[in-house]
């Protein structure tokens, strides 16, 4: 061996053992002056940080408690962290950090990980109080790689996967409840380890890459990943962060599932085309069906009774809503960035906005009844289709549309809207012919702006 190369052998091994050398054993305890959170500003990557057992509440801790380095938390039995409200526990940045043996009590987020290699073993999580289960979630992988979540129970909660957070190149890409990014990397799904983790006392099935997969109706929630032909069928869902999570799987089957109060979203489906969800029931979950960068999706026959969105397409394409009713909730369906949807026999009933599309192309909504809607029955802004042959009763205004066109609007049903029938805002380029107007309560028709190129005709 050349004397060169072997001195720089024994320089890497000199290197190594003092980067072992000096990792530090660290102790915390509940009720000692120093908190977790300056435990963690003075450790080094490579620490192990051990917790006593007892009940970690707000003093003396600074939330969210932020982990920038490569450590290692483990917990005494009965090691309880008790979150903060709307923020999470644990932030973690950094690449290879360990979670172990601790309960969590969320409060919004238990952690919130954007770092490789997170591993989370036989740990707990517990929504804390009802009252904080809209976007709640025990353990966001956001943007991260590798991650491995063993051996653990979720209670009223669970987890959910993303892409990276929000920046300045977001910019028109499909992005998730104003945190993050969709995920346009597959490996942000399909790259983790999870196994034998439970959701309300079920199991939490995990998908990796799989084809024809039939899954099993003991599921207490479910996430796949670059799967094909998934079939599910007969599974309740309910009381999770994502009841159901699917990125990247073609060709999915979803029938006769529950989906109630999920924290984020009962039913999700990203970047995944040519799936069939029929028979869907969501009730008082924060999203009911949430659609996002996919194409081909019909979803039929089902239904959604106070979310906070019902149904949700985003950067949706060709796909297609049918036969379903949505009750309740803020926008009954909100549709938006996306192209030649359908939305058709549906009933829609007592949300604010019946039907929200904004910045849609070539959208249809045929043939739906809009009932008791506070705002608008339909409200259609910076979008082009064609609005054809729909009730639209006892709505604050019937139809609203502003800075759209082209638009087709056909043979409607306007009939004991309270304030308007139809409302025109600088539309451009488009047909009002044959619709019925009665007992609204101050105006069939308002105008406001310009119209140009319009057609308008009276119904009979």
């Amino acid at each position: 061996m050349r004397k060169s190369t072997y001195y720089c052998l024994l320089l890497l091994l000199f290197c190594s053992l003092s980067a072992t050398a000096a990792a530090s054993e660290l102790y915390v305890s509940p009720d000692a002056d120093v908190g977790l959170s300056t435990i963690l500003q003075n450790a080094k990557s490579g620490d192990v940080i051990y917790l006593a057992a007892g009940l970690y509440e707000e003093e003396p801790e600074l939330y969210p408690i932020l982990i920038d380095r490569s450590i290692t938390l483990i917990g005494e039995a009965d090691t309880v962290l008790s979150g903060v409200p709307f923020k999470p526990f644990f932030q973690i940045s950094a690449p290879d950090v360990t979670i172990q043996n601790i309960d969590f009590q969320i409060k919004r987020t238990g952690i919130l990980n954007t770092g490789d290699r997170l591993s989370v073993l036989n740990c707990r999580f517990f929504l804390a109080d009802e009252k904080y289960r809209v976007s709640s979630c025990a353990i966001w992988l956001a943007g991260a790689k590798n991650c491995t979540i063993l051996d653990c129970d979720f209670r009223q909660c669970s987890i959910a996967m993303a892409g990276t957070p929000l920046s300045e190149q977001s910019q028109g890409r499909p992005v998730l409840t104003g945190l993050f990014e969709v995920g346009r990397d597959p490996d942000f799904f399909t790259t983790h380890t999870v196994q034998d983790n439970t959701v309300n006392g079920k199991p939490l099935y995990y998908f990796s890459g799989e084809k024809h997969v039939n899954v099993p109706e003991d599921a207490g929630a479910i996430i796949a990943a670059g799967c094909e032909n998934i079939s599910i069928r007969n599974v309740d869902v309910s009381n999770a962060s994502m009841g159901l999570e699917l990125a990247y799987c073609d060709g999915a089957r979803i029938e006769n599932m529950i989906a109630d109060r999920d924290g984020i979203f009962g039913v999700y489906l990203a970047y995944s085309d040519d799936a069939v969800l029929k028979d869907i029931v969501c009730r008082e979950s924060n999203h009911g069906i949430d659609i996002r960068a996919s194409r081909g999706v019909a979803v039929l026959n089902s239904r959604t009774v106070g979310c906070e969105q019902g149904i949700f397409l985003s950067f949706a394409t060709d796909c297609v809503v049918d036969s379903c009713s949505v009750t309740g909730g803020g926008n009954g369906f909100f549709v938006a960035s996306g192209a030649r949807n359908q939305l058709s026999g549906n009933t829609i009933e007592a949300s604010s906005n019946g039907i929200y599309c904004q910045g849609e192309r070539d959208v249809l909504v045929c043939g739906n009844t809009f009932l008791h809607n506070s705002t608008a029955g339909l409200r259609f802004l910076r979008s082009s289709g064609q609005i054809l042959a729909n009730s639209l009763l006892e709505n604050w205004v019937g139809v609203l549309v502003a800075e759209s066109g082209p638009i087709t609007i056909w043979n409607n049903r306007f009939d004991s809207n309270q304030c308007t029938g139809l409302y025109l805002r600088d539309v451009t380029s488009g047909k009002v012919t044959f619709n019925t107007f009665e007992h609204m309560g101050l105006a069939d028709l308002e105008v406001e702006g310009s119209l140009t190129d319009m057609l308008i005709l009276e119904g009979d």
